[in-house]
């Protein structure tokens, strides 16, 4: 078994890799409030859960409403258009047999 010597190179230089950080006195705080708010988030109900999110709940209604709106207007737009086609081709054949050539 190879066992480590004092003129190994890397063992020398591996004091240097050592991280030591500085000591957080508010680090224990801030863990159990951390914590203790995901606890709270878990604990919370349907109606709390809307109460702070109804600004954004309320604009992406408010956005599919309005994109359903101008689906919806723009599709009638394109039925009307081709009854009124439809219409006006069954008109012209009852007039004159030679428009349904066209």
């Amino acid at each position: 078994m190879n066992h480590p010597t004092d003129s190994d190179p890397l063992r020398t230089q591996l004091p240097a890799w050592r991280v030591a950080p500085p000591s957080d006195p508010a680090f224990r705080t801030g863990v159990w409030a951390r914590i203790e708010a995901a606890r709270r988030r878990v604990d919370e109900t349907w109606s709390a859960y809307c109460r702070r999110h109804v600004g954004a709940w309320s604009l992406v209604l408010l956005v599919g409403l309005s994109g359903a709106a101008l689906l919806g207007q723009r599709a009638g737009a394109e039925h009307s258009r081709s009854e009124r086609e439809n219409i006006l081709a069954a008109y012209l054949a009852q007039i004159d047999a030679r428009a349904m050539q066209r």
